[in-house]
């Protein structure tokens, strides 16, 4: 990550490796002022500075404790210059932030309907209202990338579509070649005309449990594993 370090509790909800897979797919495209909508502890923020140090990001999350500690996290990594962190509901994004004012917009939504945690499950919030959010913070032609179950990729098209964001790009992840995809990650453009591009999919292990050539790329673990 960059050298950069994060903070996490046992009491509090961590990160998964979607988070990694969100932020090396919205990297593929350089952006200076990024939003993350549901920051939680601040790990995309820091993932996306890893790999690029002169962008400005922007976490929003509703949680006062996981916003605390991912605004601890920034301060620990000396980058106060570089992210911000806003406790806040995305919902009600409009009274948060102007429009229009970020090239990028990334979210790691929760993916489950129904009761459960709210690090798991859409009880505050739905791809939708994600959806919506971003078409308010994104400048024209600016993009959204977003993650969600290979299951619900439809669902999330259609709601990036209601808010003007066009699905521009797909790839599915699976945890090995022989298995289904069990991850989407997409990328709309607000505005845009219609046509997708579906990309290669991410295998993330091989046969033998190791990680595949792109993972460890993914994870920044090419040196280690070559000594």
């Amino acid at each position: 990550m960059g050298g950069l370090r994060i903070l996490r509790s046992d009491n509090l909800p961590g990160y998964t490796t979607d988070a990694v897979l969100l932020a090396d797919f919205a990297a593929a495209r350089p952006a200076r002022r990024v939003c993350d909508l549901g920051t939680g502890t601040g790990i995309l923020p820091l993932l996306l500075i890893g790999r690029q140090r002169d962008m400005h990001v922007t976490g929003v999350e509703l949680d006062e404790r996981l916003a605390a500690m991912a605004a601890r996290s920034v301060h620990l990594n000396g980058l106060e210059g570089s992210v911000r962190i806003l406790q806040g509901d995305l919902r009600e994004i409009q009274t948060m932030l102007p429009r229009g004012s970020f090239d990028l917009v990334v979210c790691n939504p929760p993916y489950h309907t129904g009761p459960g945690r709210p690090d798991t499950h859409q009880a505050q919030c739905t791809w939708a209202e994600v959806a919506q959010a971003a078409a308010w913070l994104l400048r024209p032609r600016g993009r959204l990338c977003v993650c969600c179950p290979a299951a619900g990729v439809l669902d999330m098209a259609d709601a990036l579509r209601a808010a003007g964001i066009m699905p521009k790009r797909v790839r599915l992840a699976a945890s090995r070649a022989g298995k289904a995809p069990y991850l989407c990650l997409m990328a709309g453009t607000l505005g845009a005309r219609p046509g997708l591009r579906v990309e290669p999919q991410l295998t993330l292990h091989q046969e033998d449990g190791s990680f595949t050539p792109e993972a460890l790329r993914i994870y920044h673990m090419e040196e280690t594993q070559q000594a």
